[in-house]
């Protein structure tokens, strides 16, 4: 008797010290494995981008921000204030955590089941204990740490993707303010030289070189130029506002200057070739869809022994009967009988998942390839109009000004010839900026293709978008 209790009392305290030291070591796994996630993805991230960052991503360092909008923002700099500043992707590596905590729970042990039972009889009282582990877990526990590694495979596929996209929306922020700028600035210029006009015209109907109705003319057309102008500036403000929510940053850090100027030519120096081989390559979608194919692969795996050995358990037992004082002791075992729950429908089902995930992946691919060819021709089609805008109409009407004003101090021409020249030198220029902004926009869709981050809010064109750029001149254009 002395010594089954000795030998029980043993086997339960070495037991539970065993199973209290992996415990203890566990607790400390979790937050590895999600820096090791982490850097991953950073090394990811810096690879795709192409600029090693300076700074640890995703960590809000206000100091190293306050420095860099101190100097200007150009577009890498306002990237990398994103990357240090937007609590969005703070968020996103945080999540990693959750898939790294998963990987490591699958990874324990299952915790061992105490069974304690007493009956009191006259004579005394039966007491039968029980101490029991998951037999099953032995066989299933590497499947499903298999199965959580490609889980966490696809959320670091799944946080990369979201991260270059963030970075790429700040880079088409910036291009937007660069856009509103000039804007504003061709607005401001051209309100400008209209004012000294009107001045000019006033001056000249005191001398009675012009009508009353001339005045009116310059002076109506004066107007409606500083409303637009009064639009072009709130458009600017308003994309500022933009790639500061991008960015991240409030309060006085809102007062950063804007440096850079639009591409003079959007597609230079831009590998066009086998975009379609490249983007299927890089694609992070693509990655984290394979990830998730593996690991429902090893899902099924997963089922098909649960249903095999359903509630599987292997153990010790000890008894003593009322009435005497030895303990009986011996193996216990105990395994789920499958007949109201074969696991058919399990397998069943996790094999159905696989399929579709499968199919849903190649389908995913046709889509970037498509994307590829539609976000290059739209980079070719913008770029070619950005630049037969800059170096063809623009020139062409600031042509057409300088002769009608030859003309008109020839008195050969009227004032409302004068102004509708103008209108369409304006309308050259402006629509000249906008297509150079879809230009840039549209490099940047591409180049965000290729870095991995399929966007397909931008991925449709219908071949319109550079007749959409801007109002035709009064000549309708090219």
């Amino acid at each position: 008797m002395h010594v089954r209790g000795q030998f029980l009392a043993t086997f339960l305290a070495t037991f539970l010290a065993t199973f209290l030291a992996a415990a203890l070591a566990a607790c400390a796994a979790p937050q590895r494995a999600a820096d090791e996630a982490r850097g991953t993805v950073r090394r990811e991230v810096d690879e795709r981008l192409g600029m090693p960052q300076q700074d640890e991503v995703g960590m809000v360092a206000e100091e190293r921000v306050r420095e860099l909008c101190a100097g200007g923002l150009d577009e890498d700099e306002a990237v990398r204030v994103t990357l240090l500043s937007n609590r969005a992707l703070t968020a996103r590596y945080a999540e990693l955590g959750v898939s790294a905590a998963e990987l490591e729970q699958t990874r324990l042990w299952a915790n061992p089941v105490l069974e304690v039972g007493l009956l009191f009889f006259g004579d005394g009282t039966q007491i039968d204990l029980g101490l029991s582990q998951s037999f099953v877990d032995v066989f299933l526990r590497p499947r499903r740490a298999a199965v959580a590694e490609h889980e966490l495979d696809g959320a670091r596929a799944r946080v990369a993707r979201d991260v270059v996209g963030h970075v790429f929306a700040t880079r088409r922020a910036h291009v937007t303010v660069l856009a509103a700028r000039a804007r504003f600035e061709l607005e401001s210029r051209h309100a400008a030289a209209l004012e000294a006009s009107v001045e000019l015209v006033r001056r000249l109907h005191v001398a009675g070189n012009v009508t009353a109705t001339d005045v009116a003319l310059e002076e109506a057309a004066l107007a409606a130029r500083l409303l637009t102008r009064s639009a072009a500036e709130l458009a600017f403000v308003a994309a500022r506002e933009s790639l500061s929510r991008e960015m991240g940053v409030w309060g006085d850090l809102l007062a950063f200057e804007i440096t850079g100027e639009l591409r003079l030519d959007a597609a230079s120096g831009l590998d066009l070739e086998r975009v379609e081989s490249r983007a299927v390559t890089a694609s992070l979608d693509l990655a984290e869809g394979r990830s998730h194919m593996h690991a429902l692969a090893q899902a099924v795996g997963v089922a098909e022994l649960d249903a095999r050995l359903p509630e599987a358990q292997i153990g010790l037992m000890a008894e003593k009967d009322h009435g005497e004082s030895d303990w009986g002791l011996g193996p216990h075992a105990a395994i789920g009988i499958p007949l109201g729950d074969a696991g058919s429908t399990r397998g069943f089902g996790a094999r159905a998942r696989l399929a579709a995930a499968e199919a849903m992946y190649w389908s995913r691919a046709v889509e970037i390839r498509s994307r590829a060819r539609t976000l290059r021709e739209r980079l070719r089609a913008l770029a070619g109009d950005a630049r037969f805008a800059r170096d063809v109409l623009v020139p062409a009407e600031q042509q057409v000004v300088l002769e009608t004003l030859r003309n008109y101090n020839a008195m050969q021409v009227g004032v409302f010839d004068v102004l509708r020249a103008q209108g369409a030198e304006l309308a050259a220029e402006r629509r000249a900026v906008t297509l150079a902004a879809k230009a840039a926009q549209a490099r940047l869709d591409l180049e965000e293709l290729l870095a991995g981050s399929a966007n397909g809010a931008r991925a449709d064109f219908d071949g319109q978008e550079t007749n959409e750029a801007g109002p035709d001149t009064a000549r309708g254009g090219h």
